[in-house]
């Protein structure tokens, strides 16, 4: 937590091969194949669901709001490195208050080094200082989302690995 940003995220070993974690977290405009609480992610803009400069757009309740309607953001990927497992998105529009501002994250799959069929998971973010919320309970909400959607996205690899 520097300056004008806060930054936080969650690196977990998961039981589940990295290619097949890739398969599916790779594809940015198919988060409703893991993430349950998706309910609409289409590519609004771009050349490819994998290409740089793919924006999406993201419906649903996976980031509640107070008045009880279902959230949106539009997000756009600016970086994809299929060697290094990689890839970095912003978010560009929403109505998710703090996230409406200066968001941004990357998401990064590895082989472990010990053992083929698990992998490391790393999710990180960093957003723009809100002056109405806590640091920590941005940061600390963010993370508890992270480590929810990343198990989420090793049992829909165990699927995939079982059809």
């Amino acid at each position: 937590m520097m300056g004008d940003k806060w930054s936080g995220g969650v690196t977990r070993i998961v039981d589940a091969p990295a290619a097949k974690l890739w398969e599916l977290a790779s594809d940015f405009c198919g988060l409703c194949k893991w993430m349950p609480l998706i309910e609409e992610c289409r590519r609004i803009q771009g050349d490819g669901d994998r290409a740089p400069g793919c924006v999406r757009l993201v419906v649903g309740t996976s980031l509640p709001r107070d008045d009880g309607q279902k959230s949106w953001i539009t997000e756009k990927l600016v970086a994809m490195d299929p060697s290094a497992r990689s890839f970095t998105y912003v978010l560009e529009d929403g109505n998710i208050d703090p996230l409406s501002s200066g968001y941004s994250s990357t998401f990064t799959v590895s082989a472990s080094e010990q053992d083929s069929a698990k992998s490391r998971v790393e999710w990180r973010f960093e957003i723009s200082r809100c002056e109405t919320k806590n640091s920590r309970e941005i940061i600390e909400f963010m993370e508890a989302v992270f480590a929810k959607n990343i198990a989420s996205l090793v049992l829909a690899a165990s699927e995939l690995q079982e059809s």
